[in-house]
């Protein structure tokens, strides 16, 4: 069974986070008007930066505890 530490929860918040803007970037493209795009872009920029900081800490927990 597959053990969910910090590194594969930071992996899926950066992942989600990058498709989810890449999918409202593409409609806004398309020509789609949603008028919460901009706001949850900046979300999601949010979540990809604490994401990138949860994979720092779960690769630090990860190399101090084979030490």
């Amino acid at each position: 069974m597959m053990r969910w530490d910090l590194q594969y929860l930071g992996m899926l918040l950066v992942g989600g986070s990058i498709t989810c803007a890449g999918v409202l970037i593409a409609l806004w493209l398309l020509g789609v008007q949603l008028f919460f795009t901009p706001t949850l872009l900046i979300v999601l920029v949010l979540l990809v930066v604490i994401g990138a900081a949860v994979l720092i800490v779960g690769d630090y927990q990860s190399t101090r505890a084979e030490q």
